[in-house]
C-alpha cells in the first residue's frame, strides 16, 4: 500500500512485530494506546471482533472500512455507528495475485523479514510449534532438506 502513495498507520498488539515495520517508516501503536486522528480508509485484518469494534471507530464520516478479516467465531455490534456515519463497508479477500508477484518478482516488496525460522522437513514438528508462538510470521519448511 505504501508503493502507491498511502500513509500508513498500523495498529498491533504485538511490540515485536510492530517494531519490523519501522524499517519501512510505517507508524505504528499498540492497541491498547491508540492515538491516531480519524481515517478516510480503515483496514481490519485482525480476525478478531475486537479489531472490528476498534476499526469501525477510526473511520471518518463517510469514510471506508476494508474488512480482510475472516472472523473464526460470529459477534455482536450494533451498526448504528456505521448508519449514521455513512460509513461504507467493503469485503476484500485475496485480490488479483499477478500485480503482487510482479511486485515480488522485481524485488518491489521485501519480505525476508517476515521469515521468523526455516527449517528441514525432518524438523517439521518443531516448525508447527514455532509457528504457534505469537512472536512468529512466517515458518518455513525446506522440502529439500537444506536449512
Amino acid at each position: 500500500m505504501r508503493l502507491v502513495g498511502c500513509e500508513l498507520v498500523v495498529i498491533g498488539k504485538h511490540p515485536s512485530k510492530l517494531e519490523l515495520l519501522k524499517r519501512f517508516s510505517i507508524h505504528t501503536c499498540l492497541v491498547d494506546s491508540v492515538d491516531v486522528p480519524l481515517q478516510d480508509i480503515v483496514v481490519e485484518c485482525s480476525g478478531s471482533p475486537e479489531g472490528f469494534l476498534l476499526s469501525k471507530h477510526l473511520v471518518k464520516p463517510r469514510g471506508t472500512l476494508v474488512l480482510k478479516s475472516t472472523y473464526q467465531q460470529s459477534f455482536t455490534f450494533n451498526p448504528a455507528e456505521l448508519v449514521v456515519n455513512e460509513i461504507n463497508v467493503v469485503g476484500s479477500r485475496c485480490g488479483p495475485f499477478l500485480p503482487a508477484l510482479q511486485l515480488l518478482k522485481n524485488r518491489l516488496v521485501e519480505v525476508s523479514y517476515l521469515v521468523t525460522a526455516k527449517l528441514s522437513l525432518q524438523s517439521a514438528l518443531e516448525a508447527f510449534k514455532l509457528a504457534q508462538q505469537a512472536e512468529s510470521l512466517k515458518i518455513l519448511i525446506d522440502m529439500c532438506g537444506e536449512q
